[in-house]
């Protein structure tokens, strides 16, 4: 997986990686090369003819499918048979993310072209759409894997559900951005459809699987919405302060695209009223240059705002660390948890 410098994976991740790869090449295989290849290229498995890619490539992270299956192995010895929920999970997840690319017109993702700007978004949206449906087909290969009939279908609800929570928090996030009147806890409402719905339903849906204690389940279920918070807001200070040769994206358009992450609400809430003023004048504008770019990244220091970010993020992390203590599960497990989430604080990409 091609990677920027300094890029540590904890093990929870490293584990997986190979195999979820693996089962995602498989899952395209039954389908047309007009939608095979679009799907191989946004995974990043195949090149803009789509050709595969063999050996280093443009894959992401795989948190959400790698914390799917780290739930069930944590309760359970043979995570493979939790594969086609993770899967369903990773497709979920890539769906959102070609219409999100399209929705915010971004150009680059994992260091390359996004699938839009190469196919058009008439192809692209439909390639999303078709992914949605295969998610759903890939997990009633549970079936095959010995999980009971009960587990699957209430699995799929879960996964319905969280469908429905994802596109309401982007509806939120878009809304967001032609409104200057939003606090922190609207914010934070926001990101918990948008980002924590499907993180936290990772974890409930490989505990769901694993096991039949409710306590344990809902842990599990708390530990991924914190540790949804802390990838989002981490991902609010990149989208400002990160280094795009790093996160393979652009690091500007989140204010030109007057996006209301975490920090610039911070600093609404807490600026001077004459800052405020400047900002609230900028955020009206039908469309932002270099110098208003110039004058919110001066406010921005001013104010803080990435500190006080930060603050919040531990906030949450120790919320998610919570989480994990009440589990009872095995030390290993509980170690890569807590490592994930320290991970997660500090990430650069």
């Amino acid at each position: 997986v091609v990677k920027g410098p300094n890029s540590y994976q904890p093990a929870l991740l490293n584990r997986y990686n190979q195999r979820i790869q693996q089962e995602l090449f498989l899952s395209t295989q039954k389908h047309s090369r007009e939608l095979r290849g679009p799907f191989l290229y946004h995974l990043g498995s195949a090149d803009q003819n789509w050709n595969p890619l063999y050996g280093p490539n443009h894959s992401g992270k795989a948190l959400r499918s790698a914390l799917c299956l780290y739930a069930f192995h944590a309760l359970n010895n043979c995570w493979e048979k939790a594969l086609p929920a993770a899967i369903a999970i990773e497709l979920l997840h890539n769906f959102s993310l070609i219409h999100d690319d399209i929705q915010d017109h971004d150009t680059e993702r994992r260091h390359r072209k996004t699938l839009w700007t190469i196919t058009g978004q008439p192809k692209a949206l439909l390639t999303g759409s078709a992914m949605h449906a295969v998610a759903y087909l890939n997990l009633l290969d549970l079936n095959n894997r010995g999980i009971n009939a009960e587990k699957v279908l209430m699995t799929s609800q879960l996964l319905f559900k969280t469908s429905l929570d994802m596109i309401k928090g982007q509806v939120l996030d878009l809304q967001f951005e032609q409104s200057v009147q939003i606090d922190r806890y609207r914010y934070l409402e926001m990101i918990d459809f948008k980002t924590g719905s499907l993180i936290s339903c990772s974890l409930t849906v490989g505990a769901l699987l694993g096991t039949d204690q409710k306590s344990t389940i809902k842990a599990f279920s708390q530990y991924g919405l914190h540790l949804g918070r802390v990838f989002q807001l981490r991902d609010d200070i990149l989208g400002i302060w990160g280094q795009s040769n790093v996160t393979g994206k652009s690091t500007s358009n989140d204010i030109l695209r007057k996006k209301k992450s975490f920090p610039i609400i911070y600093a609404i809430e807490e600026c001077t009223p004459k800052d405020r003023k400047v900002l609230l004048r900028i955020y009206n504008k039908e469309a932002l240059g270099k110098q208003d770019l110039d004058i919110v990244m001066e406010i921005l220091e001013r104010n803080r705002s990435k500190n006080k970010t930060e603050e919040f993020i531990k906030l949450e992390a120790l919320s998610a660390i919570e989480q994990l203590n009440l589990m009872r599960i095995d030390h290993w497990a509980l170690k890569e948890g807590k490592d994930l989430v320290e991970f997660l604080v500090s990430r650069e990409y």
